[in-house]
């Protein structure tokens, strides 16, 4: 996922001078939805793990996996 979120950003990089200013806009939201999606993932994943809760990591990594 981290090499496909470089992929995607080196061809943002590349298509910026071509891009409006609300498609610019549009993209620094996902980009920042994306940002607290992951935080929250993390944060449960960091607390089913010190709960020892097996269904939730099990559905935590399903669900990351579910997304590549």
């Amino acid at each position: 996922m981290a090499g496909e979120l470089g992929l995607i950003l080196q061809l943002i990089l590349g298509l910026l001078p071509l891009l409006t200013e609300d498609e610019m806009e549009k993209i620094t939201k996902e980009i920042e939805k994306l940002r607290k999606q992951h935080a929250d993932i993390r944060e449960r994943l960091k607390q089913a793990l010190a709960e020892g809760d097996i269904p939730a990591i099990n559905f935590l990594l399903s669900s990351l996996l579910g997304e590549l």
